[in-house]
């Protein structure tokens, strides 16, 4: 009750005080019209002022991520070996990665090297020309192993080649078959031996 009575007058005087102020600025306006404009003008400015800042924060956000560029993009998920069809997306500059592709026609009749996700910007790196070969890494060479039984490994899939119970190589490449042998890419070093090794039999342990 005692904070009541304490804060009842301050509160009465604040509502005293807004209110001779309204009449006294209604009553200069009423007597200096320009008055009036000088306070549209100043709101006027202060409103000019704060579009500046804002359009001049789209201007530091736009150097900051440079300018638009249109790239091809992935259509969807895509596995190795998997044809690729893309479109194009404009987005900026600082985004693009090297060896950006920009022209959908330079994506025709190609493959993913390996797996590759919706919407990621296509570079050279992650398509090669379609063709069972396109796959092979530089310096590779591909052998042709039969399995038995087979080991289910399709195009793309990483195996490992193992002959009675011996890791020959790890992390090879399937890129395809011929007839009924599976044929894989292997580091050149290894190829001989497992060349050696496939005609007395091979297994492809599949890579999770």
């Amino acid at each position: 009750m005692e904070d009541g009575m304490v804060l009842g007058p301050i509160i009465d005087r604040q509502r005293q005080l807004i209110g001779h102020t309204r009449i006294t600025i209604t009553r200069m306006i009423a007597l200096h019209p320009s008055v009036w404009w000088i306070m549209v003008a100043l709101v006027a400015a202060m409103m000019s002022w704060s579009i500046h800042q804002r359009l001049a924060a789209v201007d530091l956000a736009r150097d900051r991520w440079g300018d638009q560029i249109e790239v091809v993009v992935a259509d969807r998920a895509f596995e190795p070996g998997d044809p690729i069809t893309v479109h194009t997306m404009t987005v900026p500059a600082a985004l693009v990665p090297d060896q950006a592709i920009s022209d959908p026609s330079d994506a025709d009749h190609s493959i993913a090297r390996g797996p590759i996700d919706e919407g990621t910007i296509i570079t050279w790196s992650l398509i090669t020309p379609a063709g069972p070969l396109a796959l092979v890494p530089p310096e590779w060479r591909v052998v042709a192993v039969v399995e038995s039984p087979s080991s289910g490994a399709t195009t793309g899939e990483r195996v490992d080649l193992v002959h009675e119970g011996v890791l020959l190589a790890a992390d090879a490449i399937v890129i395809g078959d011929h007839e009924d042998a599976t044929l894989v890419a292997v580091p050149a070093d290894h190829a001989a031996q497992i060349a050696l090794a496939a005609e007395t039999g091979l297994s492809l342990v599949r890579v999770p």
